[in-house]
């Protein structure tokens, strides 16, 4: 029997057809023994509807029409359908270099990455998080309708998700969790929690100020200077100085066995050249080079936490902490030049990556309503394509088409089965100007097929 039976007399025993009128997705509940790694996971794969509103949420819908769904339910601590509330997965596939773990779904014993056992298991363990949309097992990949039917609702199903958890870790940090080298409390756990603190409970001012590219006008300077300096001196293994800009680092040597937290000598380094850095750890990681997140985040980037890099199961950090650090930094270089250009050439690609999931609705709210993309916005998106890297060479159509209109992704066939270059002149054929016709990702330095397209409406 080849591998291709076998997988597909294990998705008869796993799935059933989707009724996509109904606008069904399948969603996973955990079961017993999630954070037990001598067991394998056990989760059940079942159907919802994304059209059985809860009637609570209607009606305060419809009295706030101009609202968010999402921030609405939240603020008022509503669920958005009768069945409850769903996570959604955003991760690296592939990273493991073939390692097959294997879990239990709906009883059937299922091979999956190494890399999505453990997310799996990670994800499982929270308190917060009790079903789960993921591609990988959410949709019937042996069955290509299945799949084809999905191409255009990632969009949908990311933005009506509660949360979406971005597992941005690679696959180094997987071997290392394993055998036991990641722990709590590295430094950049504080470098995290520091800089949330500033952006969502002090504000973008504050942390502007804070990386030195704003002057200080907090009013009630030393009452504010002495809250933050209240907060950022618990256990934590960054503190910043609030006068001289630079991080000074709490001393675990003492006679006692306890920890020191007098201040040692501060050291000659900006806390904005520390935040260039360590954002540059974070955007080298294979997870932001997957076209599909462009997708998966621009719906929710406010509801997005990213875990990655300290440790399986620390606390996530929200996605609008990272994606301020960013326009931080595209502001000021606009301006001034760069402290370290060879740093700033690798990390200003990925910044515009974050730049783009940010505006991606204000490129649409800008024109009353109407979806419009100008020669700018095609341009960026057609960059970020051509470096992104895809599992199959259709997807570089297929991974942005939920981006446009009926207009668009009616005009193109979701037919995994058809030629890829053919679906890209399908693609071509409606988006006038997108002239990226590569199938493979491009390297950074290649500047071809960046789109000279001009103003068009997509109506």
């Amino acid at each position: 029997m080849s591998v291709t039976d076998v997988q597909d007399m294990r998705a008869e025993q796993i799935y059933r057809p989707l009724d996509f009128s109904k606008n069904e997705i399948r969603l996973l509940e955990f079961k017993d023994h999630v954070c037990d790694r001598e067991v394998p996971l056990q989760l059940d794969l079942y159907h919802v509807s994304l059209d059985d509103w809860d009637p609570e949420f209607v009606t305060l819908r419809n009295q706030n029409p101009s609202a968010d769904i999402l921030q609405l339910a939240q603020a008022e601590e509503n669920t958005i359908f009768k069945w409850g509330i769903y996570t959604c997965l955003s991760y690296t596939r592939g990273d493991c270099e073939g390692e097959k773990a294997t879990i239990f779904v709906n009883g059937v014993a299922t091979p999956v990455d190494k890399y999505l056992e453990h997310a799996l298991r990670d994800v499982g363990g929270s308190d917060h998080v009790h079903q789960l949309w993921v591609d990988a097992l959410c949709i019937n990949n042996a069955d290509t309708f299945d799949r084809n039917q999905h191409a255009l609702r990632r969009k949908v199903i990311f933005g009506h998700a509660w949360r979406i958890l971005a597992c941005v870790h690679d696959s180094k940090e997987l071997t290392d969790y394993e055998l036991g080298y990641i722990h709590s409390d590295q430094p950049g756990d504080a470098i995290d929690w520091y800089c949330e603190f500033l952006m969502m409970d002090c504000g973008r001012q504050v942390l502007e100020e804070a990386l030195g590219v704003r002057h200080r006008n907090w009013g009630a300077a030393e009452q504010q200077e002495e809250i933050i300096r209240d907060e950022i001196t618990a256990p934590l293994a960054l503190m910043f100085d609030e006068h001289l800009g630079v991080p000074w680092r709490k001393d675990r040597e003492s006679d006692s066995g306890d920890e020191d937290w007098h201040e040692p000598e501060p050291c000659n380094v900006r806390f904005l050249d520390i935040i260039q850095s360590y954002l540059l750890t974070l955007l080298q990681k294979q997870y932001w080079s997957r076209l599909e997140i462009i997708q998966e985040l621009t719906e929710n980037p406010d509801k997005t936490l990213l875990q990655w890099g300290h440790s399986w199961g620390a606390q996530p950090i929200p996605f609008p902490v990272y994606l301020a650090l960013g326009d931080v930094l595209l502001n000021l270089h606009k301006d001034e030049e760069p402290a370290d250009p060879e740093l700033w050439k690798k990390l200003k690609p990925k910044l515009d990556l974050w730049s783009f999931i940010t505006r991606r609705k204000e490129l649409e709210t800008a024109t009353g309503g109407a979806e419009r993309l100008d020669n700018v916005g095609v341009r960026e998106l057609n960059s970020l394509v051509a470096r992104a890297s895809c599992t199959f060479p259709q997807d570089r159509v297929y991974a942005i088409l939920g981006l446009f209109p009926p207009s668009v992704s009616g005009a193109v066939r979701v037919d995994y089965n058809q030629d890829a270059a053919v679906t890209m002149a399908q693609f071509r054929s409606v988006v006038p100007g997108w002239n990226c016709n590569r199938l493979e990702p491009r390297s950074e330095s290649d500047d071809e097929g960046v789109c000279q397209g001009s103003m068009m409406e997509l109506d």
